[in-house]
């Protein structure tokens, strides 16, 4: 699956757990892809703040 925010693309792929009913290990998986997303998007907000900022 790819995630696109602007310019800015992540690309996530997912492994399929054997085990069923794993929920600590799909909470995890949520929080870092969540956490890439954040990551992502402050980054890409800081860069369009950095470009807007040549304009001044």
């Amino acid at each position: 699956m790819i995630i696109t925010m602007g310019s800015v693309k992540i690309e996530v792929s997912r492994v399929q757990n054997t085990r069923m009913g794993d929920d600590a290990q799909r909470a995890h998986e949520q929080n870092a892809l969540e956490q890439a997303i954040r990551e992502a998007r402050l980054a890409h907000e800081i860069a369009a703040a950095a470009y807007l900022n040549g304009f001044r």
